[in-house]
């Protein structure tokens, strides 16, 4: 459906593993593979969040930063959950497996891990999905009802719906298809032969990076990349975020 509507789209993935195999072997094939193989050329980003080390394969980890997707670890994401905030606001999929959560507070799993996502904090990471003007799909999956003691899974899943539906109605509208309405800051950035310029959203106090490049009419709805007043101060100082440098080279890879 995605592919009908647009040439390039993002994804975002929250699991507790990252659900891609190096070796391509037919019943090691996950999510990932075969989306790729199908899709490969229309996908321009996927980010990986909340997977736990150490159930990561060291080679699909490098293959991550071979391909400049984003990746935040479980201990990176909790430390600061706000950070994810414009990662997915900028996913046009968002693809929330409950593996991601601990088993204390979502037991409905298949395999239920010690470590995880607080319930808390799966509702806020679904509230900022549904407050993205980008995205076009989000789905919950790997309920296990027959594993779910006093159905606390199903109603947390529950609750994950209603914060996304209230982000959904928060929608402030400020997806920038153009610049109106966004005050704009310039920042001689010294590492490159450019300035970097960043927008903030007038409605939502929200930022975007803008991609110093030339723009085909296909990439301009990605021209504008997500950020936070964070990655400005940084930019500000000196140092340039490796999630909006990683948005750099995959915007130069795809022209």
């Amino acid at each position: 459906a995605h592919k009908g509507l647009r040439k390039f789209s993002n994804l975002a993935f929250m699991s507790e593993k990252i659900p891609y195999s190096i070796e391509n072997e037919p019943q090691e094939k996950l999510a990932i593979n075969f989306l790729l193989e199908e899709h490969q050329k229309h996908v321009l980003n996927i980010a990986f969040l909340a997977y736990q080390t150490h159930y990561a394969n060291p080679k699909v980890v490098n293959w991550i930063s071979e391909n400049k997707f984003d990746d935040i670890r479980l201990g990176e994401l909790r430390a600061n959950i706000e950070e994810t905030e414009p990662i997915l606001r900028d996913a046009d999929m968002i693809f929330f497996h409950l593996d991601a959560l601990k088993q204390s507070d979502a037991n409905g799993v298949l395999q239920p891990s010690p470590n995880g996502l607080l319930a808390d904090e799966a509702c806020k990471l679904c509230h900022y999905a549904g407050m993205s003007d980008k995205l076009g799909s989000f789905s919950i999956s790997g309920f296990y009802p027959q594993h779910d003691i006093h159905h606390q899974t199903a109603q947390l899943i529950a609750q994950m719906v209603w914060y996304f539906l209230e982000g959904f109605y928060k929608r402030q509208g400020d997806y920038p298809i153009t610049t109106t309405g966004m005050t704009e800051y310039i920042v001689d950035f010294k590492g490159f032969n450019y300035q970097i310029t960043f927008w903030k959203s007038n409605k939502s106090s929200r930022w975007w990076m803008q991609i110093p490049a030339k723009k085909g009419k296909e990439m301009k709805r990605h021209r504008l990349v997500p950020c936070s007043y964070n990655d400005y101060t940084l930019a500000c100082n000196g140092e340039m975020p490796n999630r909006l440098l990683l948005a750099l080279n995959r915007f130069e890879e795809s022209l």
